[in-house]
């Protein structure tokens, strides 16, 4: 969890004790609880998202080194090349549009 989620629930069970709020605390508490919703939709969405697309190949693995090994490629593009070699067996959707946008 979070520090920002942490923080917006102890304030919200905080506001949510007080037994006669003002408007601006009514509204408040309806404005952190539609914000905590709307972050609980998104890390679901984010987490569904992640299916693995299919197993990584041999030739998958091969390029992936080339592209972590060839310093003329951008920094950051290396460093996913490296992220998804240590990640595991099979590739995220977003990991072979990475492959094949790259040339893989």
């Amino acid at each position: 969890m979070s520090n920002q989620r942490a923080s917006m629930q102890a304030r919200l069970a905080s506001l949510n004790a007080v037994q006669n709020k003002t408007p601006a605390q009514a509204q408040a508490a309806a404005n952190i609880s539609s914000a905590l919703s709307r972050m609980d939709a998104y890390d679901a969405k984010k987490k569904g998202s992640s299916k693995p697309a299919r197993a990584i190949t041999f030739h998958d693995r091969e390029f992936l080194m080339k592209v972590a090994e060839d310093s003329s490629r951008h920094q950051s593009a290396r460093d996913r090349a490296n992220s998804i070699l240590n990640g595991g067996s099979d590739l995220t959707e977003g990991d072979a549009e990475f492959i094949t946008r790259f040339g893989g």
